[in-house]
């Protein structure tokens, strides 16, 4: 294992799902066949559960949480499958006060869809990708010698030329000086270790050290930059073979994509239904493994009618248009036209 790129991220915030926009989660059908791959209660975000309303009192509705709730906290909850929401007005250890009259009642399931805390951390984050160094200071004859070396192996070296004068205390100007290297200001770089050579006795200038400091760690950059290499490699694995009839399933719908499959062997090219003039036919628009019978429990393969008596056809609506549910049982598949 090797990572793909170098450094280390850091954050000043602890990430959270159910703190961004979510309308509930699902593995869809990565451990199989499930109920609930779908919210059809509201196509918004509903946020973190944040607990149950205890009681409703004049305007103070009191609430079993374990979450702190913020003042202009925004919390919403399901009444007969409409989203209905409020701002926190006032939020103490036992209630809060929404900013609206609400028709909230007791035993009702809240959500917390604006943080206001959270947010203001996101708002405030510095985040950086840092690359890691140890850092290794040595006197030479007639100065110093800085050496950095990145996570990645590659070395930067700085000599500075300068008069020496050694430290009237040495505990001192060691403590000094490892604090100054370990101060990497706004670069890219992270340094996580610093050693200077043993029977080091001279005292130098937080000038200087800083000096020694930047200097190295911009030709280390220089070096990283310079060692950069960049894969323009294409590899060409050929085409496959594509059938020789292609319906409009295929989605052809523009030149390149039919001089594509033509070169992979097809003969006979439908249009994809967008740019077609054929609307003479029923078509599918969409075939999916995803199943309104067995979202609402009555698949006759897989469960048990129940109560819920239905009739078919099922139909789709969004505004004035109405789509067709046509179901392949033996294949698990819903097909819409």
């Amino acid at each position: 294992y090797k990572k793909s790129s170098s450094g280390s991220s850091c954050y000043s915030f602890n990430p959270d799902l159910d703190k961004t926009f979510n309308r509930k989660l699902t593995s869809y059908f990565l451990k199989g066949r499930q109920n609930e791959l779908s919210s059809p209660e509201t196509p918004k975000s509903i946020g973190k559960f944040v607990g149950v309303v205890k009681d409703v009192i004049n305007e103070k509705i009191f609430l079993e949480t374990k979450e702190i709730i913020n003042n202009g906290d925004g919390l919403c909850y399901l009444e007969n499958n409409e989203l209905k929401g409020f701002l926190v007005n006032l939020a103490d250890q036992n209630f809060i006060v929404p900013n609206i009259n609400t028709s909230i009642k007791k035993g009702c399931l809240l959500y917390r869809n604006l943080d206001i805390k959270f947010n203001k951390i996101l708002e405030n984050n510095k985040d950086k990708r840092t690359i890691s160094v140890k850092l290794s200071l040595k006197s030479v004859n007639n100065g110093f010698i800085l050496e950095g070396i990145d996570e990645d192996g590659i070395n930067a070296v700085y000599f500075l030329e300068i008069e020496k004068t050694k430290a009237e205390k040495t505990e001192k100007a060691l403590e000094i000086i490892n604090k100054q290297l370990n101060r990497a200001g706004d670069t890219r770089f992270e340094i996580i270790k610093v050693e200077i050579e043993n029977n080091f006795q001279y005292f130098l200038p937080i000038s200087v050290i800083n000096s020694l400091r930047r200097n190295v760690l911009e030709i280390l950059e220089k070096k990283r930059l310079d060692n950069y290499l960049i894969n323009n490699k294409l590899v060409n694995k050929g085409i496959p073979k594509a059938n020789e009839n292609l319906d409009y399933s295929y989605n052809v719908s523009n030149s390149l994509s039919k001089k594509f499959y033509k070169k992979a062997g097809a003969k006979f090219i439908e249009n994809a239904l967008e740019v077609s003039s054929d609307n003479t036919n029923k078509k599918f628009l969409m075939t999916t493994k995803y199943c309104i019978k067995y979202e609402l429990g009555i698949c006759e393969k897989y469960q048990t009618k129940g109560n819920k008596e239905y009739k078919e056809p099922l139909i789709l609506k969004h505004g004035n248009r109405r789509y067709y549910l046509n179901f392949d049982c033996d294949n698990c598949f819903m097909k819409i036209s």
